[in-house]
């Protein structure tokens, strides 16, 4: 009998490549200025781009002592974990903080799967029923790429859910979102059990895949995800300004028109880029999605 391998969140991390929805209009300036620029970045230097539109709506606070208009999040930090004889023994700093999301470059973190399946963020789920053609730019993986940022002392946030959620959280670091994976308290019980964690030992023994019944927990009767998981899927990697495409590992064109990926392709080659560069029938994707909204 072959052992299941056991997984920790860490290796998890290792394996969940953030990814980032896109058009092929705002991908020839991104491989022009070799970098995904925010949006106030982008208007501030008079780029023209598509705008695809918020990841999610947003609710918008007021900072009267810096003047700042944009979301309210409390951010985590400084979390340490000891385990005691007895349980654990946690401490956190937690702050709330006004963020303008269009001052930031968004990357999803999580595709959910379902018998080989994806299970997609709603906006990307609607952007692929939706719209004729997207991009999505898949980058290395999650624990490489904040590790880049920390060196080179970018700001970056992992957002956990919806931004508009009642009292959204944010973690300053991933390690601070890992340790806070970790805490053994029921409030927090839920994320684990998305991510079948086994309680007693604190391991994780599948990526982010669901079997029938577990999937069946977490939809309701007409196949919609329920709010709470909905939520979780939502989570974003979220950096100060400008991402360099050097982070990037493909590019996935998402079409029934297969001609593009050669377009994308001519792209890359003009501003000296080497990507690799998949195709994905929309028509295909589709289907696939249909028993999941």
């Amino acid at each position: 009998m072959i052992e299941e391998r056991i997984w920790t969140l860490k290796d998890i991390m290792k394996c969940i490549q953030p990814y980032h929805i896109t058009s092929l209009k705002n991908l020839r300036n991104i491989l022009k200025y070799k970098k995904i620029l925010s949006k106030n970045i982008l208007t501030k230097n008079k780029i023209s781009f598509e705008d695809l539109g918020n990841l999610e709506e947003q609710q918008f606070d007021f900072d009267i002592e810096t003047g700042k208009i944009g979301s309210e999040l409390i951010i985590f930090s400084n979390i340490y974990i000891t385990r005691q004889y007895n349980g654990i023994k946690f401490e956190m700093t937690y702050n709330p903080k006004i963020l303008d999301l269009k001052d930031f470059v968004r990357l999803y973190i999580f595709i959910f799967h379902r018998f080989g399946h994806p299970i997609f963020p709603k906006f990307v789920y609607e952007k692929i029923m939706n719209e004729d053609s997207i991009l999505m730019l898949k980058f290395i993986n999650l624990l490489s790429l904040v590790n880049e940022l920390e060196n080179r002392n970018i700001e970056y946030y992992i957002l956990y859910g919806h931004p508009s959620r009642k009292n959204p959280k944010a973690f300053k670091t991933l390690e601070d979102f890992i340790n806070y994976l970790a805490i053994d308290l029921p409030c927090i019980d839920a994320m684990r059990e998305w991510l079948k964690v086994d309680k007693k030992c604190g391991k994780i023994y599948s990526p982010l895949e669901f079997d029938r019944g577990y999937f069946e927990t977490y939809t309701d009767k007409s196949k919609r995800l329920k709010p709470d998981l909905a939520h979780f899927l939502s989570s974003e990697l979220i950096v100060r300004d400008e991402l360099s495409v050097s982070a990037i590992n493909r590019i996935f064109v998402i079409s029934n028109d297969e001609s593009l990926k050669e377009d994308v392709v001519e792209i890359c080659r003009k501003n000296q880029i080497n990507l690799k560069v998949d195709f994905l029938n929309i028509t295909k994707l589709r289907n696939a999605l249909k028993g999941v909204r």
